[in-house]
């Protein structure tokens, strides 16, 4: 009888167990959603209470942000403490979280916008930007000059924010995005900068792939960001002459990198183009074919995104791309990391 008893008890038990599972995994997958948000919204709140301080022309637009993002910040913690509770109503906290995502979201494009206008008004980095594709929702220059970009294929995901359709990501077959952009032409001084996530897989095959490129395929003519011509690396590329760095972090590590690949020379060859991940200059050489050509970008093949612009050595890129500038000039250390900080 008391085995009976015991059975009916544990079955009782274990139908409770199994009742109670999707809740708890509910609980599970809310409380993770509320500590990203949590954690965006105090790095949001952080800059934008250094730009009001630092810049009083903007800082009533900036003060009122920031009082805004505070109220979410605070209704995010009340969710926090309220899900902790034993009688918590996931599905109405659910509902709660989602509208505070879409005022934070509202909040971000609002602040983006206005991060953008004080960078165009104060900052040198308005200085000579030729081109620039955030790669917001589109692919659009929003530099002044309008050249507009076309999407062949990719495909919009998150960026290193986790902000949705902020970067394009490519399949590394197919999908390009084509500019009508001729690109900084002959040895003149350039900088190309863009953040990039290489496939953690494909990139061990050596392939190489070209995330920016702009030039025809004639010897020196071209010029590309570049990875893995004959070793894994940042790669500087101008058709028929490059070189191969080795990086400070690993380029195949599924993380979000900054590249900067610049010239700041006179009568440049390909070994004086400098190249610098997450802010730093890479200096350790990997790889090298024929130094001796000289930069000599050509017109001719516009800049493309995710694929080499010489039509016979497509070299698609496979991973994600984001925030791609060219600027016609050189730029400062303190301005590339201040790029791969943002």
């Amino acid at each position: 009888m008391k085995f009976i008893l015991y059975l009916f008890l544990f079955l009782c038990v274990l139908s409770a167990c199994k009742k109670d599972a999707p809740n708890n995994q509910q609980v599970s997958n809310l409380s993770a959603q509320i500590e990203a948000l949590l954690k965006r919204t105090d790095s949001l709140y952080g800059s934008v209470s250094f730009s009001a301080a630092s810049l009083t022309e903007f800082s009533k637009t900036i003060d009122s942000l920031n009082n805004q993002l505070q109220l979410v910040r605070i209704q995010v913690n009340g969710l926090k403490t309220e899900l902790q509770s034993e009688n918590a109503n996931v599905d109405f906290l659910t509902k709660k979280l989602n509208s505070l995502l879409q005022q934070y979201e509202i909040l971000l494009n609002t602040i983006n916008t206005l991060f953008f206008k004080i960078s165009n008004k104060s900052s040198t980095l308005s200085i000579g930007l030729e081109v620039y594709y955030p790669m917001d929702n589109n692919v659009n220059d929003i530099s002044g000059h309008g050249f507009n970009g076309t999407n062949y294929g990719a495909t919009l995901i998150k960026d290193r924010y986790d902000r949705p359709n902020s970067a394009y990501l490519f399949n590394g077959k197919s999908d390009f995005i084509q500019t009508n952009y001729p690109g900084i032409l002959g040895g003149a001084n350039r900088a190309l900068s863009f953040w990039a996530k290489l496939d953690p897989v494909d990139i061990k095959s050596f392939s190489g792939m070209s995330a920016v490129s702009w030039g025809p395929a004639t010897d020196g003519h071209r010029f590309d960001g570049y990875f893995n011509f004959s070793a894994i690396g940042p790669t500087s590329n101008i058709g028929a002459s490059a070189i191969t760095y080795k990086t400070i972090s690993n380029i195949n590590d599924n993380t979000w990198h900054h590249y900067v690949y610049m010239i700041n020379a006179i009568d440049p060859k390909v070994k004086d183009i400098k190249i610098y991940q997450d802010g730093y200059l890479l200096e350790t050489i990997l790889d090298t074919y024929d130094l001796t050509l000289k930069v000599n970008t050509k017109e001719g093949a516009p800049l493309k995104i995710g694929k080499c612009s010489v039509p016979n050595d497509p070299s698609y890129f496979k991973g994600a791309i984001d925030e791609v500038r060219v600027y016609g000039r050189a730029l400062s250390i303190s301005e590339i990391r201040y790029l791969a900080a943002d």
